[in-house]
C-alpha cells in the first residue's frame, strides 16, 4: 500500500458509540475506566496494515498509534511495555502500547476506511454522509491556522487597563507611606498619568492616520506602476522613458505626441502595415505572458499568501482566526510587485481586491509599534478592520463606500469605535491619494460622469432586466470559478502555477488584442461606457461614438463579444498564483451588457417617439437626451458586481462616488437589491464565502442560521479522544509525554470522575514547564490549588532535595469555561459561537466532561454537513512556533491571566 505523510501527525478516530460490547469472556476493556484513564489518537501517516490473529498492530511512518495511561505514564524517561494477561488487540506506537477489545477496533477501522484513509487517493479527500469531500490542503490548511478567543482578548485588555491604574494607585500610596506626598508632587504625578492615559486611548487613532497614509502611498504608486507596465507592452516614452504613454503625451492628443515611439516604430519604422501588426502582436503577447510569469513566480517564491483577490484571508482573519504570514511583511512586498506586474500584463483582473490585502498588510506591521494592539488579538482586529475600509477607498476612491463595505462584508466584530476609526483612515487615505493623483485630473476616482439627467419611470423595466442578467451571470460565474479552482487544487495544475499563468496571460493577449474594447485598459473602457449619453455633445470618444449606433452591428457584436471575453477570462484568471481582483472586471463585463441593452432602447425610443411608454419623455419637449445608455452601463455594472459579491449598500454608495451620479441612487439600489435576490435563489454564497469554504478556512459567517435538528453529540470530538488534564497524580512527565504527543491548543482539567474543574492552554502549559524548569524534575506533581498542597503535605524525597515536589498552575486554569449538554442543539452552539467570539465549547454528559466542540468543527459542518474532519481539533504544524501566528515576526503575548481565572503574583511554586 503506498505511504502517504500528512503535515500534521495526530488524527482522532472516531468509534461506533452504540456498537454492542462484548462480554468480559472476551477479554474486553471497562469503558468507564478506559473514558477516564487512556486516550487514543492514530496517526495518519501510514503504510501498512497487518491482521495477525486476535492482536492487531497499526504500523506508521512518523507518527503512529499513540496513547496513555495515566498509570503507566507517570515514569516517561523509562520504555513501557504494557501487556495484557488476556489476548486484546494492541496498538503499537513510538514507544507505548495500549490495550483495546478487538471489536471497537474493526468498528474503528472500518470507519477509517469508509472516511478514504486506506486508499490511494493522492488528495486524501474525507468524505460524508452527504456527500461532499475534503482535501487534504483543506485539512492543512485548517491545521495550521488558529483561532482566537474574543472573550479572553477582551478580558486580557480590561485587566490591563485596570493593571495601569493599579500601580498609579499604588505609587500614590508608597508616595505617602514614606514622606513624598507633597501636593505639588502628587499632582505632577497625577498629570503625567492622565497623560500617559490619554496617549494610551490615541494609539488607536496614531494607527488609523498611518494606515491611511500608507494607503494612498501605496495606492498611488501602484496605480503610477501599473499604467507604465500596461504602457510599456504598446511602446516607450523616449524622453522620459519613466512616464506612461498617459503621462508623456499630456497637454496633447496620442495621435500627434512626438515622445512616445511605438515598438514598430521604433524597431521597424519602414515596414509594411501588415509586418507592423504582426510584430505589435508578438509583443503585446510575449510582454503580457513575461509580466503574467514573473509575478507568479515571485509569489511561489517569496509569499504564497499574496497570491488571490486577499479577501477570503481577511474576511477569515477579521472574523477571528489567525493565519501565519497572511499580513506579514514579505506578503506586502510580494503583494504590491505582483499587483503592478498582474494589472500591467492586461489580464483580467482588477487591483481592488489586492490593494485591501495590501492596506490590511500596513495595518498589521503597524500594530507592532503598540503593544496594546501587537499582543491582543481582538484589538489588533479593530486596526485591520479600519485598514480593510481603508484599502477599499482608495481601490475605488470612494471613502464612504470603504466603510460600507467593511462593515457589510468584511467585518465579523465592527464595534463604534472601529466605524470611527475607519472614516478616519479612509478620509486620510483619500487626502493622500489625491495628493499623490495617480490618474492626472486631480480626482481620486478613476471615472466620473459629465451629464446629471433624471431616470424615467419606463426605464424601470430594462433596469430589472439587467438586475436579473447581472445576478444569473453572477451566480454562473461564481459557480464556473469555483469549479475551476477546485481542479486547479486538485489536479497536477496546483503545481504548475507559474505556467499555468503563462497560459492564461497569452491567451488573454490573443483575445484582447483585437478587439478596440478590450485591447486597451479597462478602466478606460468603464470610463467611456459610464460617460457615453450617445449624444454628438458629449461623445467625444470616436469609438464609443460608433458604439451608439445600433444600425452599425459590427460594433455591437464587438461589444457584446467583450463581454462574454470578459465573463470567459476571468472565470480561468481570478484564483491564478498571483495578486488578482475582480471587482473591476466584473464591472466591465455587466457594462458592456448594459450599454447594449441601453442603446437598443435608445434606438426604440427614437425610431418610435410618440408611442405611449416613451410618452414620459415628451414632457416639456425635451426628446434628445431621454435616454442615455451611459446610465445603463453603470445599472449592469452594478447588477453584475452585487450578482458575484452579494453586496448590496456599499456598491451602490461605491458607484455613486465613483461617478458623482446622484440622479441614479434609486435605480442602483433597485437593481443590486433584484440581482442579489437572483443570485441567493441560485446560491447563496458570495463568491468570497465559497474560496474561503474551497480552502478550509475556520469562518463563521453571521449570516448563516442553522436548522434547529442535529444535536451537539453529532459533531463533537468524543472524550476517548481527548486529551485531558488530571488534578491527582499527574506529573510534570505526563505534561512533557502529552505536549510531545499532541498537537491541540489546549486541554480540560477534570478530577477523576472526569468532573470539570477548568481548562488550560498548550501556550499556558508550555511557559509553566520552561519558568520552572531549574526548579522542577519529572517527578514534580502538578496541581492547581493550594488546598491540593495542603492536602497532599510530607516532605520531598532524599532524591529531589534540591528540586519542588509541587507546581501550582492555578493562576494559569481557566476556571469558567462555556459548558453545553450533549443534546443541545447545533444551531444553539453555533449562535453562541458567533455570539461570543470564543472557539471552543466543553460537552458535558450529567455533569462529567463527554466531548468537546471547537470553532473549527462547527465551520466544518456548517459546510460539510457533518464532523467531516477527523482530526483533533485546533492542530498547529508541529514544525511551526506555536507563539507565531499572525507573521514572522509577531509574537504571543503571556498569557498566564485567562478569562475566568484568578490572577495573582505568586509563580506557580509551591
Amino acid at each position: 500500500m503506498p505511504s502517504h505523510r500528512h503535515k500534521h501527525p495526530l488524527i482522532s478516530m472516531n468509534t461506533s458509540e452504540n456498537a454492542e460490547v462484548p462480554s468480559a469472556t472476551n477479554n474486553t476493556v471497562d469503558n468507564s475506566q478506559l473514558s477516564a484513564d487512556s486516550i487514543l489518537t492514530i496517526g495518519a501517516s501510514h503504510s501498512s496494515l497487518s491482521m495477525i490473529g486476535q492482536n492487531t498492530t497499526f504500523s506508521h511512518d512518523a507518527s503512529s498509534v499513540k496513547t496513555r495511561s495515566r498509570e503507566s505514564s507517570i515514569h516517561s524517561n523509562q520504555n513501557h511495555t504494557a501487556m495484557a494477561s488476556s489476548p486484546t488487540t494492541s496498538y503499537q506506537g513510538d514507544s507505548s502500547l495500549m490495550h483495546y477489545d478487538s471489536f471497537s477496533i474493526r468498528n474503528a477501522v472500518g470507519h477509517m476506511k469508509r472516511r478514504g484513509f486506506f486508499t490511494g487517493s493522492s488528495d486524501h479527500h474525507v468524505h460524508n454522509s452527504h456527500g461532499h469531500s475534503m482535501t487534504r490542503q483543506q485539512r492543512l490548511n485548517q491545521d495550521s491556522i488558529e483561532t482566537i478567543d474574543w472573550m479572553k482578548e477582551e478580558y486580557r485588555e480590561a485587566k490591563r487597563k485596570q493593571n495601569l491604574f493599579r500601580k498609579q494607585s499604588m505609587n500614590e500610596q508608597y508616595a505617602r507611606m514614606h514622606g513624598f506626598g507633597a501636593s505639588w508632587l502628587m499632582f505632577i504625578n497625577r498629570k503625567l498619568f492622565y497623560l500617559k492615559m490619554a496617549f494610551y486611548s490615541a494609539q488607536g487613532w496614531i494607527l488609523s492616520f498611518l494606515i491611511g497614509v500608507a494607503a494612498g502611498v501605496f495606492a498611488g504608486m501602484i496605480d503610477i506602476g501599473a499604467e507604465w507596465m500596461g504602457s510599456l507592452r504598446e511602446g516607450l516614452c523616449w524622453k522620459f522613458p519613466w512616464l506612461s504613454q498617459k503621462r508623456c503625451c499630456v497637454g496633447t492628443t496620442e495621435a500627434i505626441c512626438d515622445s512616445w515611439l511605438s515598438w514598430t516604430d521604433f524597431m521597424i519604422p519602414h515596414a509594411t502595415q501588415t509586418q507592423q501588426n504582426l510584430l505589435a502582436y508578438a509583443i503585446y503577447i510575449s510582454s503580457a505572458a513575461v509580466m503574467a510569469g514573473v509575478s507568479a513566480w515571485f509569489v511561489k517564491r517569496f509569499a504564497r499568501y499574496a497570491a488571490g483577490s486577499g479577501i477570503p484571508e481577511a474576511k477569515t482573519i477579521l472574523g477571528g482566526a489567525v493565519i501565519r504570514g497572511c499580513f506579514g511583511i514579505w506578503t506586502l512586498i510580494i503583494k504590491a510587485i505582483g499587483l503592478i506586474l498582474s494589472v500591467g500584463s492586461g489580464l483580467s483582473l482588477g487591483k481592488e481586491g489586492p490593494l485591501v490585502h495590501v492596506v490590511c498588510c500596513c495595518g498589521n506591521v503597524f500594530s507592532r509599534i503598540f503593544s496594546k494592539y501587537h499582543r491582543n488579538e481582538a484589538k489588533k482586529r479593530e486596526i485591520l478592520g479600519a485598514a480593510c475600509a481603508a484599502g477599499v477607498a482608495v481601490a475605488f476612491g470612494a471613502p464612504v463606500g470603504g466603510v460600507l463595505f467593511a462593515l457589510e462584508e468584511a467585518c465579523t466584530y465592527f464595534p463604534p469605535k472601529t466605524l470611527y476609526r475607519s472614516f478616519f483612515a479612509s478620509v486620510i487615505a483619500a487626502l493622500f491619494l489625491q495628493l499623490m493623483n495617480p490618474h492626472k485630473t486631480g480626482k481620486i476616482v478613476m471615472f466620473s460622469m459629465s451629464y446629471h439627467t433624471m431616470w424615467h419611470w419606463f426605464e424601470l423595466i430594462p433596469f430589472m432586466a439587467l438586475a436579473i442578467i447581472g445576478g444569473v451571470l453572477g451566480a454562473l460565474f461564481n459557480r464556473a470559478n469555483i469549479t475551476v479552482a477546485k481542479i486547479r487544487f486538485r489536479t497536477f495544475v496546483k503545481r504548475l502555477p507559474i505556467f499555468e499563468a503563462v497560459i492564461v496571460a497569452s491567451l488573454t493577449a490573443v483575445l484582447r488584442f483585437w478587439n478596440p474594447f478590450t485591447r486597451g485598459s479597462t478602466n478606460d473602457l468603464l470610463a467611456g461606457l459610464f460617460n457615453n449619453s450617445c449624444d454628438g455633445e458629449w461623445s467625444v470618444d470616436p469609438l464609443f461614438r460608433k458604439a451608439c449606433n445600433l444600425e452599425n452591428y459590427t460594433v455591437m457584436i464587438e461589444l457584446i463579444l467583450s463581454g462574454i471575453i470578459f465573463f470567459v477570462l476571468t472565470i480561468f484568471t481570478f484564483g491564478l498564483r498571483l495578486p488578482s481582483g475582480l471587482f473591476i472586471p466584473t464591472l466591465a463585463m455587466g457594462a458592456c451588457f448594459g450599454h447594449v441593452l441601453g442603446t437598443l432602447m435608445k434606438y426604440l425610443q427614437e425610431t418610435f417617439p410618440s408611442h405611449w411608454f416613451f410618452s414620459e419623455c415628451q414632457i416639456g419637449g425635451e426628446t434628445r437626451a431621454c435616454v442615455l445608455p451611459g446610465i445603463y452601463a453603470l445599472t449592469g455594472a452594478a447588477a453584475c458586481l452585487s450578482g458575484v459579491t452579494r453586496v448590496t449598500v456599499s456598491i451602490v454608495v461605491i458607484m455613486f462616488e465613483l461617478t458623482g451620479g446622484l440622479e441614479y441612487i434609486v435605480p442602483l439600489m433597485l437593481t443590486v437589491v433584484v440581482s442579489k435576490w437572483v443570485g441567493d435563489a441560485f446560491e447563496k454564497e458570495s463568491i468570497y464565502e465559497m474560496y474561503i469554504h474551497e480552502q478550509g478556512y475556520p469562518f463563521i459567517d453571521n449570516k448563516v442560521d442553522l436548522e434547529p435538528i442535529e444535536i451537539t453529540k453529532q459533531i463533537m470530538t468524543p472524550m476517548e479522544h481527548i486529551e485531558a488534564v488530571f488534578t491527582e497524580n499527574f506529573h510534570v512527565s505526563d505534561v512533557r509525554n502529552m505536549l510531545s504527543r499532541s498537537k491541540v491548543n489546549g486541554f480540560p482539567v477534570l478530577q477523576r470522575n472526569n468532573l470539570i474543574i477548568g481548562y488550560i492552554t498548550r501556550a499556558s502549559l508550555t511557559r509553566a514547564l520552561e519558568k520552572n524548569k531549574h526548579q522542577i524534575n519529572v517527578s514534580t506533581k502538578i496541581v492547581f490549588s493550594k488546598r491540593q498542597i495542603r492536602k497532599a503535605g510530607g516532605q520531598p524525597d532524599a532524591s529531589m532535595t534540591a528540586y519542588i515536589n509541587r507546581l501550582n498552575l492555578s493562576n494559569y486554569l481557566e476556571t469558567s469555561p462555556i459548558q453545553v449538554s450533549e443534546y443541545t442543539t447545533v444551531s444553539s452552539v453555533y449562535n453562541i459561537f458567533k455570539a461570543l467570539g470564543i472557539r471552543y465549547v466543553l460537552v458535558t454528559r450529567n455533569g462529567e466532561l463527554a466531548g468537546i466542540v471547537t470553532k473549527k468543527d462547527v465551520v466544518n459542518f456548517v459546510s460539510h454537513g457533518t464532523h467531516a474532519m477527523p482530526f483533533i481539533p485546533q492542530m498547529i504544524d508541529p514544525n511551526d512556533d506555536p507563539t507565531d501566528l499572525m507573521d514572522d515576526d509577531d509574537v504571543d503575548d503571556d498569557e498566564s491571566h485567562h478569562f475566568g481565572s484568578v490572577p495573582t503574583d505568586e509563580d506557580g511554586i509551591a
